[in-house]
């Protein structure tokens, strides 16, 4: 049996800079105002300007629900999860002789057994903080939106000022729901370690590759660009006298 090999190492340092090094450049990046990410900021900010010259922004606080509710749901998948794998710590022999059935499976020890599902399971954990820190601040959003003034000639900056703090929490719930989701594809990924190192190299580089053609070259980016305009970008204050109500 096989214990951590050269192949193994070099696995797990291609995945580490597969998963942190996409996250600093999908952030960071050069191109990290051009990803999807970026672009619904900006959506968002224009969604928070329309919704201050609304009577009852009580539509807004429901799709704020709406959009938020699936993030309990995948914090509570994790946990889950993360117990099921815990489970599986101690059945090690009977997984390793199972994986043993598999074409081209390569022969593992107890010690990579664990560190195999020891890694899943981090990836979980890392992807349950997200999800619920994104409920949170989901919470968050939907009280600066319900405090949010509605817009006249008296409270210009104050409105502006609150609407746009209300769309930065918002976006911010969105950057770690996305965080938490980056977490589930790795760990799909990981699986692949199960079976053979090389496939698990394969997989990492397939899950940035997807990752990347949805956030950076997906159809909804393009679809997203398209609708923004200078006032989606923000401009609506720019101006207090041309800003819409003051006519």
């Amino acid at each position: 049996m096989n214990s951590l090999g050269l192949l193994d190492i070099f696995a797990i340092a291609w995945f580490a800079i597969c998963y942190i090094g996409y996250t600093l450049f999908a952030h960071y990046g050069p191109y990290s105002s051009n990803s999807l990410m970026s672009k619904m900021h900006f959506m968002r900010l224009a969604w928070m300007h329309q919704m201050v010259l609304r009577e009852n922004c009580m539509v807004d606080v429901n799709i704020l629900q709406k959009i938020s509710s699936g993030n309990p749901f995948f914090a509570s998948t994790a946990v889950i999860v993360i117990g099921g794998l815990a489970a599986s710590l101690p059945s090690g022999s009977v997984a390793i002789a199972l994986a043993h059935s598999i074409p081209f499976a390569r022969p593992a020890s107890l010690t990579l057994w664990y560190l195999q599902i020891l890694l899943m399971i981090a990836l979980f954990i890392i992807s349950f903080f997200k999800f619920a820190w994104a409920y949170r601040l989901s919470h968050y959003a939907a009280i600066m939106l319900g405090a949010t003034q509605k817009l006249s000639k008296d409270n210009y900056e104050t409105c502006r000022r609150q609407s746009e703090k209300a769309a930065i929490l918002s976006s911010l719930s969105a950057v770690h729901s996305n965080a938490g989701f980056r977490a589930y594809y790795f760990s799909l990924s990981a699986i692949g370690w199960i079976i053979h190192p090389v496939l698990f190299l394969l997989s990492s580089t397939l899950v940035v590759v997807v990752l990347y053609r949805r956030e950076f070259r997906s159809n909804t980016v393009k679809i997203v660009s398209e609708c923004l305009t200078q006032e989606d970008r923000g401009q609506i204050f720019s101006d207090g006298k041309h800003a819409p109500g003051f006519d």
